[in-house]
């Protein structure tokens, strides 16, 4: 009798092991993310008032779920006054947290990003921005996202940031180039302070040298939109040319 039970627990359970590498490796093919490339730009765009552009996405099961994106970019944002493009994102998310409406990302890596920042006066572009950027209705109330977004650990690498600074010496503007530029950050929540970690160097020969840094980013709220947002850096300089 207890090796009939046996026997039945082993089908049992070789059936299961049997639907699950099926769904391991059909799910990915019949669910296309890229489908929904027009809901990703649309969201970004109404978020950083910019032109959004999403490359090919995949995603697959393999110790947790993963998912890639090839090719992102931000151009002429008026939000966040500059342009910015990665290589790759890659995104790690833990299966069981999805059951309690929660979207724990594990690790997010962004792949050699590439930024330039313009830094005008508020005269040049406050307005224009203002009236670029998308305006909620009135009595519209912007809703926080149906899940919890948890993200364990961002990873940004092999970065290189330009500014353009209109401020220093107005109608002279100031070119300043970084490279190496890597950002760390952990137990992101959003709606909640972000602290990260941050390195870079600059490629002047006269420049700033290499410079590494800790701050604390805010107003990323639960709804995915940008209010009041406040970077606080605290920075220093570990050569100087």
């Amino acid at each position: 009798m207890k090796t009939k039970h046996l026997k039945k627990l082993g089908i049992l359970l070789g059936g299961l092991a049997v639907l699950f590498i099926a769904a391991v490796i059909i799910a990915p093919k019949l669910i296309d993310l890229n489908n929904y490339r027009d809901v990703i730009v649309k969201e970004i765009g109404d978020a950083v008032g910019g032109d959004v552009n999403v490359g090919s996405i995949k995603w697959g099961i393999k110790k947790g779920i993963w998912v890639e994106m090839d090719g992102f970019s931000v151009s002429g944002s008026t939000l966040l006054s500059g342009d910015f493009k990665v290589d790759r994102i890659r995104g790690e998310v833990s299966p069981f947290p999805l059951l309690f409406k929660q979207v724990v990302i594990e690790r997010l890596n962004l792949e050699s990003p590439d930024a330039t920042l313009r830094l005008k006066p508020a005269s040049e572009k406050g307005v224009q921005a203002e009236e670029k950027l998308p305006k909620d209705k009135p009595g519209q109330v912007t809703a926080p996202l149906p899940v919890e977004v948890i993200i364990r650990k961002v990873t940004l690498s092999n970065g290189r940031v330009k500014v353009e600074d209109h401020l220093t010496l107005p109608g002279h503007p100031m070119i300043r180039s970084f490279v190496d530029v890597k950002i760390e950050a952990t137990d992101l929540i959003l709606g909640q302070q972000m602290p990260f970690r941050a390195s870079l160097r600059d490629t002047a020969t006269s420049g700033l040298g290499t410079m590494t840094a800790q701050g604390t980013f805010s107003g990323l709220t639960e709804a995915l939109k940008l209010k009041a947002p406040a970077l606080k850096v605290r920075a220093t300089f570990s050569t100087v040319s």
